[in-house]
């Protein structure tokens, strides 16, 4: 006599002759709840053929038995053992398999060879086909679409790309775009400066070219006379300033074009092109968030989107040093986000939860699928 433990509180007990399952409940006697011997076939008892919807005469004679089947089942995580019926009786009850128990195996392997002699010793007995099915390949689950364009994260909006500033454009190319708001920005701060620029200028050479007495207490300048000479200084230092900031306007990209046709990502100024980057020098896409992870709604402080590079360098896409409060898409989950922990991991649409993330994941499948990690850091 061989005893086995199945599963759900369930014990196979057989020999040659007979096959046996023992419930074993807490505080209860063992309760056999189904029995197979040679030429009579499946006998059980109410509670078995009420959670197999079975006939409630409490038996299946053998020719209404085709074979026994075991099998793994990824929604269960377990190896299940079971029957097929004959037609009329699968007809009556809805279904052509019926489970007689199952061996839950996370692992897969741990509780295989138990499942298999118990199956084999239950199809001896029956004198039928046991067939034995090899687990196959997990279920792919479903596939997420992307977010859905426009999206604006800070002073970029990604969108389809489309005709503008002279520039053509084609159907599945994607359109990064940045605000004028950061040129009406740099601007003012031109402005600015130039407007101090202009004070200083005024007051040092008013200063030079007149007879004003200069301090000589209070300062930390062992000869007051030069003030005037530093407050020059200070001019040229503001024109300096002035210059580096038109030097940005002028240069910096405000067209990121992501092409399938072209296999590149194109940063242009206007009209003129930038940079270019072939796909075939792309291994990557980094996503990069720095947020505070105590705040109920996540703030992302740091945001960039780099394309990483076979040659191991990263080029800069997309760098946000504002903080953002809003940077969360409508679908994400507040409190899963919370639990992430920092390190990189791969990214997809399954996992995708802020507007940056959506950027990168958008890249990606413009430049043939290009794989996506997010690198999560905690302020």
């Amino acid at each position: 006599m061989t005893q086995i433990t199945a599963s759900n509180n369930m014990t196979v007990d057989y020999s040659y002759d007979r096959w046996r399952l023992i419930q074993e409940l807490d505080g209860e006697p063992p309760t056999v709840i189904a029995e197979v011997q040679p030429e009579i076939g499946l006998r059980y008892n109410k509670y078995f053929a009420t959670t197999r919807k079975l006939p409630a005469n409490g038996q299946i004679p053998l020719v209404d038995i085709s074979q026994v089947v075991l099998g793994w089942s990824y929604e269960t995580d377990a190896w299940q053992l079971g029957i097929t019926l004959s037609p009329m009786l699968s007809e009556e009850r809805g279904s052509r398999w019926c489970e007689i128990l199952r061996f839950v195996d996370p692992d897969l392997s741990v509780h295989e060879y138990d499942a298999k002699r118990v199956g084999q010793a239950l199809a001896d007995i029956l004198n039928k086909p046991f067939m034995d099915m090899p687990p196959t390949q997990p279920p792919a689950p479903e596939p997420i679409p992307l977010p859905d364009l426009p999206i604006t994260y800070g002073i970029w909006t990604m969108d389809t790309a489309m005709t503008s500033e002279g520039l053509t454009s084609r159907d599945g190319e994607v359109r990064l775009h940045r605000s004028s708001s950061w040129m009406y920005g740099k601007l003012r701060q031109v402005a600015w400066y130039g407007f101090w620029a202009v004070v200083y200028a005024w007051v040092s050479m008013a200063t030079l070219n007149n007879d004003l007495a200069l301090p000589n207490a209070g300062t930390l300048l062992p000869d007051p006379s030069i003030l005037p000479y530093l407050g020059l200084g200070i001019v040229v230092l503001l024109l300096g300033m002035i210059l580096y900031q038109l030097w940005i306007v002028a240069r910096e990209p405000d067209n990121i074009i992501i092409s399938p046709y072209e296999r590149s990502v194109i940063a242009r100024r206007g009209r003129n092109t930038r940079w270019k980057v072939n796909i075939n020098s792309i291994q990557s896409i980094y996503v990069t968030e720095v947020v505070k992870k105590r705040e109920k709604r996540p703030t992302v402080y740091h945001g960039e989107v780099n394309l990483h590079l076979v040659n191991g360098s990263f080029k800069t896409i997309i760098l946000e040093d504002e903080k953002h409060s809003d940077t969360l898409l409508p679908t994400a989950d507040t409190i899963s986000s919370r639990q992430n922990g920092e390190g990189v991991v791969p990214l997809d649409s399954h996992s995708v939860e802020t507007k940056l993330q959506a950027f990168a994941l958008h890249i990606a499948e413009c430049l043939d699928e290009l794989p996506v990690w997010h690198d999560l850091r905690y302020k």
